[in-house]
């Protein structure tokens, strides 16, 4: 079942009873109050604005429920949350002519891609004010995969935080049930096939396990 919470200006979240707790310490942290509130200010400025700010949503949910199927700590979720929610404002930057490119990308525009992790992370780190190490590593590497082959620094398995690799799991998760530009969006079988593909791949092997568990037991609840 869902609940939908809401406070005050800050947009509504959807959530499930495990992660109550963890909303109510989160609420009041004042980086996350900044965030959810750029997320419900930019959702106003066109569609691809309004993707990235329900994407990042639906991200932080799912890592909420990852996050805490692998055990992670209070302090931690909050920190993986943080992130979650900012890992893809660095977009907002890149031309709309790239992000709703219906085409394979060239070379020089896949470099402008490439450069929205790190975007994110400078606008974590001096816009949010956010000191946390473990929330800014995890925003900055959420696109390297465990095989050396992601960005921005070719990172490989062990030398990627976990907080990254569960926000990479499940970006990659949101995008694959999102309808965008360049691709329809995949039904549940398809998405577990690519998921278990990659494993071991891009994706860190436990997270997906564990996440496809989630998924097959109808939870995490299937955000719109």
């Amino acid at each position: 079942m869902k609940t939908k919470v809401t406070q005050r200006d800050i947009p509504n979240i959807y959530i499930d009873e495990f992660s109550n707790l963890v909303h109510a310490l989160n609420i009041y942290n004042d980086p996350i109050n900044k965030a959810l509130r750029l997320l419900a200010a930019i959702e106003n400025k066109g569609d691809e604005h309004k993707y990235i700010a329900d994407h990042s949503r639906r991200v932080a949910y799912y890592c909420l429920q990852i996050g805490q199927s692998i055990g992670l700590q209070d302090h931690q979720l909050n920190s993986l949350y943080q992130a979650s929610l900012l890992h893809a404002i660095g977009k907002i930057g890149i031309p709309d002519y790239i992000l709703l490119k219906k085409e394979a990308l060239s070379a020089d525009e896949f470099s402008f891609i490439k450069q929205y992790p790190i975007i994110s992370y400078f606008l974590a780190k001096s816009v949010f004010e956010i000191e946390d190490k473990d929330a800014l590593e995890a925003i900055l590497f959420h696109k390297e995969y465990v095989d050396g082959t992601g960005y921005p620094n070719q990172l490989k398995d062990k030398e990627i935080p976990i907080m990254a690799k569960i926000i990479s799991v499940a970006d990659s998760f949101d995008a694959l049930m999102s309808t965008r530009p360049y691709r329809q969006k995949k039904n549940k079988d398809e998405i577990i096939h690519i998921l278990k593909k990659e494993s071991g791949i891009k994706w860190d092997c436990d997270i997906v396990s564990r996440f496809i568990d989630l998924f097959l037991k109808n939870r995490p609840n299937i955000m719109n």
